[in-house]
């Protein structure tokens, strides 16, 4: 995403997204004392982590201007749980560190939310919203659904469906600095405000107080939930709705 808005756990990683965590976190912390000479990063550099749910660590962008053009894979083998002969040593995420690419690891990653799944390439976050399946990365042609349900829940694939823990927020194309969209995960929720974890928004560190004690998330921003199923973001700014994987009973 790149966005230029007016500036006005129950952790439920695997064992193998703990193993990718830290390598992660190790390779990233090397650049995050310089980060790169030709961006001027205002609150923190290229690739310094900013915070972290699910086990899933974020990083910074620099700024909403920046496109690194760098693709990001996931360097650890992932097991597959229900067949542990089925490994991938390599997962391609997105492009570093943007918001898609953050959405990407968290469902790739997540034993409880999608683990094993990622979603086809896209032009733009605000394209996700179109998708209706999400594919294993253990087997590409194994395709389980992808549900989505507008804010308002006027119509839908589950028209009653509150937002849950793990569901991926998605917002359009829209004027005041969305010409790709944006996605972020919801890692904190009551019943008045969620919490989202994301990439390339602020591209600062995340409140310290943005803390949920029960699951050990952390969340980058708060969001009101004027009803059970509505969510509303500052200055107006547009959401789609929320989405879904359902994983199915069957090995990918």
């Amino acid at each position: 995403m790149i966005r230029r808005p007016p500036r006005s756990t129950l952790s439920s990683s695997s064992a193998a997204s703990d193993v990718y965590k830290r390598q992660v976190d190790e390779h990233y912390n090397d650049r995050n004392g310089g980060g790169r000479p030709d961006r001027k990063c205002p609150s923190a550099d290229f690739g310094r982590k900013v915070g972290q749910a699910f086990n899933v660590s974020a990083f910074s962008n620099c700024n909403d201007d920046v496109t690194s053009n760098e693709p990001f894979s996931i360097n650890a083998n992932v097991i597959n749980p229900q067949n542990a002969s089925q490994t991938v040593a390599e997962v391609y995420t997105g492009m570093r560190w943007q918001c898609v690419e953050y959405a990407r690891r968290f469902l790739v990653l997540v034993q409880e939310y999608g683990f094993g799944y990622t979603f086809e390439s896209v032009d733009g976050a605000a394209d996700i919203w179109e998708l209706t399946t999400v594919q294993s990365i253990w087997n590409s042609s194994n395709k389980t659904a992808f549900l989505r349900f507008p804010n308002g829940n006027s119509t839908g694939d589950f028209a009653t469906s509150d937002p849950l823990l793990g569901d991926i927020l998605i917002y359009p194309r829209q004027p005041g600095g969305f010409p790709f969209g944006h996605i972020g995960i919801i890692a904190y929720i009551n019943t008045t405000h969620i919490g989202i974890a994301e990439q390339n928004w602020f591209n600062a560190p995340w409140p310290t107080e943005n803390y949920d004690p029960v699951t050990g998330n952390h969340y980058a921003r708060v969001l009101e939930r004027p009803t059970a199923r509505s969510i509303r973001d500052v200055s107006s700014i547009e959401i789609n709705g929320w989405m879904r994987v359902v994983p199915p009973s069957t090995s990918p």
